[in-house]
């Protein structure tokens, strides 16, 4: 039986925005705070919440509420790793090609990190984890995330 992410998402969409705009005073947070999970989250599911965001506040603010909940979520990930320690991250990720991300951030950098985050192939989320076991320092990925 086939699964309907179209149907998936229109109504996931509008329990979002049914849900933040129930939250009153308190909706914003509730966007931000989805928004910062949203870099866990598999890719069908995360384009609802920037979706819901913008029409439950607008273009400017749902946009501005997304993007810095996303960076917000991006660099817990980012310190998880970070504190956690490389092979700790890499028995948890369990791919040889994050190994080889990793050894592509070392060596390009700041640079690296843009075309990680412009590339749909590498997921948001884990790429977060692979930096964060990276030497790149917190500014120059949140720079680069951003």
């Amino acid at each position: 039986m086939p699964v309907d992410i179209q149907g998936f998402q229109t109504a996931l969409l509008q329990n979002l925005q049914g849900t933040l705009l129930a939250w009153g005073i308190w909706g914003p947070l509730a966007g931000f705070a989805l928004s910062a999970l949203r870099p866990s989250l598999p890719f069908p599911l995360f384009l609802p919440i920037s979706v819901a965001n913008g029409m439950v506040f607008g273009p400017w603010v749902g946009s501005m509420i997304s993007w810095t909940g996303t960076a917000a979520g991006s660099c817990i990930g980012f310190s998880i790793s970070r504190r956690m320690g490389q092979p700790v991250v890499y028995r948890w990720l369990k791919a040889e090609r994050w190994r080889k991300l990793e050894a592509w951030v070392a060596r390009k950098g700041f640079i690296a990190v843009i075309l990680g985050r412009l590339t749909p192939a590498i997921p948001y989320g884990p790429f977060s984890y692979v930096v964060g076991a990276s030497p790149m320092p917190l500014g120059a990925f949140l720079a680069a995330t951003l």
